[in-house]
């Protein structure tokens, strides 16, 4: 996994963005920050190596995870005992590869076995919706060899380490999720949260949504009429 600062001014606050599969740090340049915060992306997880020490002299650690940063983001809280704020889901959930509470298993596995540059191009039109110019005008520096590698590796990981793991009480805040997901179902994200006792906001957004990273980085509530 990569750690990078977005925006580091020695403050004592820091948002934690567990990004999506595919991310790198041109997708979150430009975005504008809480006055008092920094701001880390955590990306690419071919493997799941986290330096908890990068987050030393922080006395509030936000964090928010999107998309395959979710599963991600669970995962790493087991491994380590933080005091970081509950986490705010986006468009994800900690179940990634599953028919009724994430991405479905047959459409995962497509994708991965598929990987081309024409697939990935049909996957950004259907994450992105109406936003792809945004996406498109920030995109992400990865090549399709290192993209299917971290596509395999999370497969790998999740079947290894258990799609049902265990959800801490007080892990997660709240979730939200884009009434026109076309990635991780949004019925499958309710599921997923009302299972596990999380409130679930359902926004007027694709899979990705320029408008809800922006709102929740400014420290804001995230509601339908306020992600366009």
């Amino acid at each position: 996994m990569k750690q990078v600062f977005i925006k580091k001014d020695n403050n004592t606050s820091v948002f934690l963005l567990f990004g999506g599969w595919g991310t790198s740090p041109e997708l979150f340049a430009g975005y504008e920050i809480k006055h008092g915060y920094d701001f880390m992306l955590c990306y690419d997880y071919r493997d799941l190596d986290f330096d908890v020490s990068l987050l030393d002299g922080y006395d509030n650690v936000v964090p928010l995870a999107w998309s395959m940063g979710v599963w991600a983001y669970s995962y790493i809280t087991g491994k380590f005992d933080t005091d970081w704020k509950p986490c705010t889901a986006i468009g994800g959930t900690p179940f990634p590869i599953d028919d009724t509470r994430g991405i479905p298993e047959a459409v995962f596995c497509g994708t991965l076995e598929g990987m081309s540059v024409p697939v990935l191009h049909k996957f950004r039109r259907r994450m992105c919706g109406r936003e792809l110019e945004h996406f498109m005008s920030h995109l992400p520096q990865r090549n399709i060899v290192d993209l299917k590698e971290e596509l395999a590796a999370i497969e790998s990981f999740v079947r290894i380490y258990g799609e049902g793991m265990e959800v801490c009480p007080g892990l997660w805040e709240k979730a939200v999720a884009g009434d026109a997901d076309l990635i991780f179902p949004v019925a499958n994200q309710v599921n997923a949260w009302k299972e596990t006792g999380v409130p679930v906001v359902i926004a007027d957004a694709a899979h990705y949504s320029s408008g809800i990273f922006q709102q929740l980085l400014l420290g804001k509530e995230v509601n339908k009429s306020n992600v366009g």
